[in-house]
């Protein structure tokens, strides 16, 4: 089970929420009593991997091609990277997501989901919490399905507890969550629960091509787009098809070749 390093006092433990959970979970994140989290690795993939398919835009032969080059990499971390949900992970907490790894290492893994908005604003859940003073209205995202603080990520370096790549920062402790909300930055997006892995979990979910991988962009992070995973699945393409073929044999749209 994997610890975090927030700053403070107090803990979390996993818990698995509904895709309806959200002015409850966010009242409970934003008005906990302490700072420093203990994320734990919370979920098991589900929905048959290697064996249910489902039809895709996207082969599934491209995610045991791009499991095998991380594999042939042996990269130490994918902190920064995307992970893709391949097109045969079923798992509903997982279908069709992408998330941002924010920290991996031999202990575990830990990131958010991207494109699971929820169906309310952070200023209306806040408010429902009884908290004043947010001005940031736009939507909360579900970050996974194991429970733990609010976090933000966001592009103010002044604001930051840890960077995930190049001028995108994340924050978890309530004084500065609570800061970004009363100034937002030019970008910040807000996330309630998150997704963990134990050690050697998400390695072994690469090595069953549960996941396909691919580094994090500040562009694509911010998008706020819930077709993000084809967005994603896009940009895969094209780097197959120059890896395999050379880039100046790549058509202009490779979905049509």
């Amino acid at each position: 089970r994997r610890v975090g390093w927030t700053r403070g006092g107090g803990w979390c433990c996993g818990e698995y929420p509904s895709q309806g959970q959200s002015g409850n979970a966010m009242a409970q994140a934003a008005g906990g009593a302490g700072t420093r989290v203990r994320f734990e690795a919370g979920h098991r993939i589900q929905g048959g991997l290697g064996r249910a398919r489902i039809r895709s835009e996207f082969e599934p032969a491209m995610s045991e091609t791009w499991s095998n080059l991380y594999k042939a990499k042996k990269m130490p971390s994918l902190r920064g990277w995307f992970l893709m949900a391949a097109p045969h992970l079923l798992d509903p907490n997982f279908y069709r997501t992408v998330v941002l790894l924010l920290q991996h290492n031999e202990d575990g893994a830990f990131g958010l989901v991207l494109n699971r908005p929820m169906h309310k604003t952070v200023r209306e859940v806040w408010r429902e919490a009884g908290r004043e003073g947010c001005t940031f209205d736009g939507p909360l995202y579900l970050g996974g399905p194991v429970t733990g603080p609010l976090i933000a990520l966001h592009n103010d370096a002044e604001c930051a507890e840890g960077e995930v790549i190049d001028g995108v920062y994340f924050a978890a402790s309530p004084d500065i969550i609570e800061r970004l909300l009363n100034d937002p930055p030019e970008r910040l997006r807000v996330f309630t629960f998150y997704s963990g892995w134990a050690g050697g979990q998400l390695e072994s979910e690469l090595d069953e091509g549960a996941w396909i991988t691919l580094p994090a962009t500040p562009e694509l992070i911010f998008a706020g787009d819930e077709d993000l995973w084809k967005r994603v699945g896009r940009l895969l393409q094209e780097r197959f098809f120059e890896a395999v073929l050379g880039p100046r044999r790549i058509p202009p749209d490779a979905s049509m070749n």
